[in-house]
């Protein structure tokens, strides 16, 4: 099988899988107890204003036609619309704003802070496995295991306030809360921060938006970047311990020489596995970091969309971190067609 072939099998499989976890969340949130309607128009709202919203919103019809009517919407581009942003428009629906108007408004934030964190956690996890590897058995060894086991133990809200305390209120080094200064506010052009003020020429505005980020990407960083780096000490252990290695280092190559440029390329598969799984797991943790930092992006939005239990908004959040999940392992397989020349489809 090419490489064309299995690439365009792994879409139409991962279209099913798709379908699946879509329709479980669709059932389990209109089976979880409760009214949405009344949760977003408050309790003391009267049931004829009930009742027209639920009818705008589509909820009095039978379950199964609001699954057949979400499905259709979703093959058209169309995930919905949703009162969460303008409670009072809910009797005229032209007022009523859509998931996907909320979800691209979000989503660069989120993608923003996942790119900066899976970056920092890479970078930080392969470099102190390789010199964990290089000294093993030695103190440099089991103190930098200690310090990756206690930053994986620890839940990730105690990381960021722990850093909202020391580097933001004592220190005053960077903000602890806020995408940007408002002295630097513009117009979105891509919606992507960061990427607006390159486009612009604006790099004041974009050191700006890149010094909110740290703090939020450095504590979603620590708590995954444990893992990476105890997957590359195992492996680098391994790899430096075959053949190839102990006749390179009897040749009189040094280790940081053989360590970097030959074991690192033979241990990079499982790291290169691991790090695709992290981008969905580091969208998921980015939901108590938004939290922490007041972060306006796609994950807190899901929370708040939960409260009020708005199915819609919902649905079209899981939609979205499904599609980047399945991209993203689409990505991982055609990678080892690259990295591993033993790998042929």
């Amino acid at each position: 099988m090419t490489l064309k072939r299995y690439v365009v099998s792994r879409i139409l499989l991962a279209i099913p899988t798709i379908l699946i976890l879509l329709t479980t969340i669709f059932f389990l949130t209109h089976i979880i107890p409760g009214d949405p309607v009344r949760a977003l128009v408050g309790d003391e709202a009267s049931e004829e204003v009930v009742e027209n919203l639920r009818e705008k919103l589509g909820f009095n019809r039978p379950l199964l036609v609001q699954y057949i009517d979400y499905i259709t919407g979703l093959l058209k581009g169309d995930l919905g619309i949703t009162v969460l942003r303008a409670r009072v428009s809910y009797v005229n629906r032209s007022e009523a704003v859509t998931v996907a108007s909320m979800i691209r408004e979000r989503f660069p934030t989120t993608i923003e802070l996942s790119i900066l964190a899976w970056v920092l956690s890479l970078l930080t996890g392969v470099i102190t496995g390789v010199v964990s590897a290089m000294n093993e058995g030695k103190i440099v060894d089991h103190l930098l295991r200690l310090f990756f086991l206690f930053l994986y133990s620890l839940p990730l809200f105690v990381i960021g306030i722990f850093l909202q305390l020391t580097l933001g209120v004592y220190f005053r080094m960077f903000p602890i809360f806020g995408r940007y200064s408002e002295a630097f506010r513009m117009n979105p052009i891509t919606g992507f921060l960061l990427l607006d003020n390159l486009i612009v020429g604006n790099f004041t505005g974009f050191l700006d938006g890149l010094h909110h980020l740290i703090l939020p990407s450095v504590t979603l960083a620590a708590y995954y970047s444990g893992l990476m780096s105890r997957l590359s000490r195992s492996e680098m252990i391994k790899a430096l311990n075959r053949m190839f290695c102990l006749v390179a280092e009897a040749k009189g190559l040094k280790k940081r020489t053989i360590a970097f440029r030959h074991a690192l390329r033979n241990a990079a598969l499982p790291i290169f596995t691991l790090s695709g799984l992290q981008v969905t797991s580091l969208l998921t943790g980015s939901i108590l970091v938004e939290t922490i930092f007041s972060l306006n992006g796609l994950a807190s939005l899901f929370v708040y969309a939960a409260k009020l239990r708005d199915y819609m908004l919902i649905q079209g959040c899981v939609t979205v971190f499904a599609l980047i999940a399945v991209i993203i392992g689409i990505l991982v397989d055609i990678g080892y067609y690259f990295l591993d020349p033993r790998v042929r489809y």
